[in-house]
């Protein structure tokens, strides 16, 4: 799996931001308070559902300049094995959707299978960063 951009809305201090990811070993550099550890958190909490990392909480992730109804959400878009794909986890509203070549899938169940068996997903990877 390669992942190939990383868009956050209204996530952490980032109101809305995209990053173009190349291929290799990649860097990121910045001051303290940046968003440096958001981003990589935001990476991995959208390819794992999983947002522990933020207290647990998904609410507690929303920029705090947000206003009330102003989407929040994080976006990764990437390409395995010729497949191309983007996964969407909103947190406001809370919903997520993998957008797969011609196909969509919104059920949690959905997206972690094909994130697993087709995108190449490894969690035990994942997780060791």
């Amino acid at each position: 799996m390669q992942l190939t951009k990383v868009r956050l809305q209204n996530f952490g201090p980032y109101e809305d931001s995209t990053f173009e990811l190349s291929s290799g070993l990649i860097g990121i550099v910045g001051p303290n308070g940046s968003g440096k550890s958001t981003l990589v958190n935001g990476i991995y909490a959208c390819l794992t559902n999983d947002f522990s990392r933020f207290d647990g909480r998904k609410s507690g992730i929303i920029r705090d300049t947000a206003g009330e109804k102003d989407k929040s959400s994080v976006v990764v878009c990437g390409e395995h094995q010729g497949v191309q794909f983007q996964l969407i986890r909103s947190l406001r509203p809370n919903s997520s959707k993998l957008i797969m070549g011609d196909f969509s899938f919104t059920k949690a169940t959905d997206i972690e299978k094909h994130l697993f068996r087709d995108l190449g997903l490894n969690r035990k990877l994942i997780d060791a960063y």
